[in-house]
Formats: structure tokens, C-alpha cells, sequence
């Protein structure tokens, strides 16, 4: 099931970089463009999240597989292609975290400032918990909660 949910967001994703790589008129007709979402990873990405913001950008955040570990990336599109704002390992200060977990919830608000919650977990073997997390982005420094 989690991966039928994987395989769907990034379905989800597929055509939303492919309808704002294209242009859609009054009537409902577009000029396509072939945007792989691909392009802009270098490992499979895992649980994307698609957001706009109350100005009209876009935002994207999604799990990447990075030498055995999860690394979060937080990306903003420019208009033709995605620019990758931040990226969050389990060693970033105050995160808290040994690993990231499965599922993540990203928001924007009027002052581009992101919001982000995650999943994570803490430990190894017998010691491993998990919980959720919550972290907020006010200008370049990040809050872990």
C-alpha cells in the first residue's frame, strides 16, 4: 500500500511540473511540454510534496536516498526549472533525529517562510523510536520542534 501511495504522489507530480512546463488557455487547450520530475534528482525520490504558496510560487519537498540514509530536499520552481533551497540530514543542528521516516507535510506562507512536518526516528535497534517533528524555516535559520 505504501508503495501504491508512492507511485501515485509521484504521478501527482509528473503532471503538475508537466502542466507548468506547458500553457493552458480559457479553452481548456495546452501546448505540452515533456518534463521528466527525474531531472531533478540523482536517486529516487520518496513521499513528494507539491505546495504553491499564497504568492503563486511552487514548492516541492521529498525524501532522497543518500548512502544508506534519507536526505529531505526542499526545492522552489523558477519558472523552467526547480532550484533546490535547502537540504536536511539527520545531522542538521537541532533536528534530532537519527533517520528520517516515511512521510512529510510541507507549507508556505505570505513571507516564503516554510513549515515542515516529518516523521522521524531516534536511536538503533532496542533504543529506536519514532515520532513526528516539526521544524520552521524564518528567513535562513531552521527551528526544530
Amino acid at each position: 500500500m505504501r508503495h501504491q501511495r508512492s507511485f501515485l504522489r509521484l504521478g501527482a507530480l509528473f503532471l503538475l511540473v508537466t502542466l507548468l512546463a506547458g500553457t493552458i488557455s480559457p479553452a481548456l487547450s495546452a501546448t505540452w511540454s515533456f518534463v521528466k520530475f527525474v531531472d531533478f534528482v540523482d536517486t529516487p525520490n520518496l513521499f513528494p510534496e507539491v505546495v504553491s504558496s499564497p504568492s503563486g510560487d511552487f514548492y516541492l519537498a521529498y525524501l532522497q536516498e543518500s548512502g544508506g540514509f534519507q536526505d529531505l530536499k526542499i526545492l522552489k520552481w523558477n519558472g523552467s526549472s526547480w532550484d533546490t533551497l535547502h537540504t536536511l540530514t539527520p545531522s542538521t543542528p537541532n533536528i534530532k533525529i537519527t533517520t528520517f521516516g516515511d512521510y512529510l507535510r510541507l507549507g508556505v506562507n505570505s513571507d516564503d517562510e516554510i513549515t515542515l512536518a516529518f516523521a522521524g526516528y531516534l536511536g538503533t535497534g532496542s533504543t529506536l523510536t519514532s515520532g513526528g517533528h516539526y521544524g520552521h524555516l524564518d528567513g535562513s535559520t531552521w527551528s526544530f520542534y
